[in-house]
């Protein structure tokens, strides 16, 4: 057990923790901060947490090839727990981050650039109202594939701005849309094409 303000890091160095390094049963609101992670410091199965608190885990900067694949695996996020400012090109690679249950409020992102998230990158069984938000999409943000789901609750999707060739075909499919589901700000023209978007019920 760590009590509140018990281990703070500055700085970690490539090279620096090796797998094994650090196990921790409980995280209090607090224990850990660390100001910059370079490329290489955390390696697959370093850091294995049993349960996060809201406002455990704070980092600044992620910066590319950081997190590899199968570094950071959480049952249940609370409200607040993981907070990132900025995703850049090929930080989150395929299998990256898997959630089980995702409340409303959890995952909140600034930007998403192009590329960033490749197919198989997010994949979420259920979103709540108000859990998922993005300001805007840029071209080529969403591929074919990318971004599937089973049901959509009143208010889950909210879109501001889509640009044109944003949306490929086959890209957005649901199943039932319910009163008010989909928001859509502005349509330009070129955005929607032929087959794009597929809807069972409205």
């Amino acid at each position: 057990t760590l009590k509140a303000g018990a281990l703070k890091v500055g700085t970690l160095k490539a090279g620096t923790m090796k797998a094994g390094t650090l196990r921790v049963g409980t995280l209090k609101a607090g224990t850990l901060r660390v100001g910059t992670l370079k490329a290489g410091t955390l390696k697959a199965g370093t850091l294995r947490v049993g349960t996060l608190k809201a406002g455990t885990l704070r980092v600044g900067t992620l910066k590319a090839g950081t997190m590899k694949a199968g570094t950071l695996r959480v049952g249940t996020l609370k409200a607040g727990t993981l907070r990132v400012g900025t995703l850049k090109a090929g930080t989150l690679k395929a299998g990256t981050l898997r959630v089980g249950t995702l409340k409303a409020g959890t995952l909140r992102v600034g930007t998403l650039k192009a590329g960033t998230m490749k197919a198989g990158t997010l994949r979420v069984g259920t979103l709540k109202a108000g859990t998922l938000r993005v300001g805007t999409l840029k071209a080529g943000t969403l591929k074919a594939g990318t971004l599937k789901m089973g049901t959509l609750k009143a208010g889950a999707l909210k879109v501001g701005t889509l640009k044109a060739g944003t949306m490929k075909a086959g890209t957005l499919r649901v199943g039932t849309l319910k009163a008010g589901t989909l928001r859509v700000g502005t349509l330009k023209a070129g955005t929607l094409k032929a087959g794009t978007l597929k809807m069972g019920t409205l």
